[in-house]
């Protein structure tokens, strides 16, 4: 019996999940890849994140689908990998040297945004979202 009810447990738990579908514009150049991670609060700009996935780059835009999100608050991060070694690349004064941007597209202003401007509702069906990729070079 206790059999049964975890496995019920587990199966509604995975049904609320759902999928974070993202437009990525901006992507300059076909290199690399376009990474996406959807973040809760504990997450955001840290090095991992619980939900993450990439799509080859395609210049102009790039739709990248992250599986399995469940219900919750998040921040969206995307960032345009071009050389593929799975991290933002930065200049000497610590700027990103390649294309990032975040849910609600976010402003960044001397840095990344708060988590409060990127933070967007993930429930029931599909969620779609744009991010458009900025450059500070």
């Amino acid at each position: 019996m206790r059999l049964l009810a975890l496995t019920l447990m587990l199966a509604s738990g995975a049904a609320q999940a759902t999928d974070v579908q993202v437009f990525v514009s901006g992507v300059v150049g076909a290199a690399g890849n376009v990474r996406v991670a959807v973040c809760p609060q504990s997450q955001f700009l840290q090095p991992t994140c619980a939900y993450v996935a990439h799509a080859p780059a395609r210049p102009g835009t790039t739709v990248v689908t992250v599986r399995g999100v469940p219900p919750g608050l998040y921040a969206v991060q995307a960032h345009h990998d071009a050389n593929g070694d799975g991290r933002i690349n930065r200049n000497f004064w610590g700027i990103p040297t390649e294309g990032i941007g975040f849910s609600r597209n976010a402003p960044m202003h001397f840095g990344p945004p708060r988590f409060a401007d990127a933070a967007v509702s993930v429930t029931g069906a599909l969620v779609t979202l744009d991010i458009a990729l900025k450059f500070e070079r």
